[in-house]
């Protein structure tokens, strides 16, 4: 039986018009943004899908690096230039 999109393992909390941070997103989001944040700053981010400080600090590099404010956030233009 193949994969249901309808299943929450397919669903993202929110949409591009939401911040993705500590405890507001899915693991699911948060294996991809660690696997996006070792690719694009070498962070070493152990991918379990979990958001810790570890995390929190990898994305205000690269939100620094960005000349973005460090908030620990990823709102839709910052995930959007991560993932590119």
């Amino acid at each position: 039986m193949g994969a249901n999109p309808d299943s929450p393992h397919f669903q993202v909390k929110g949409d591009f018009t939401t911040l993705f941070y500590s405890g507001h997103t899915t693991q699911y989001v948060t294996m991809a943004v660690k696997i996006a944040l070792n690719r694009k700053i070498k962070a070493g981010l152990v991918t379990d899908g979990k958001w810790g400080v570890k995390t929190t600090e990898s994305v205000n590099k690269f939100r620094k690096l960005n000349k973005w404010s460090a908030n620990g956030k990823l709102g839709a233009t910052a995930l959007k230039r991560l993932l590119e």
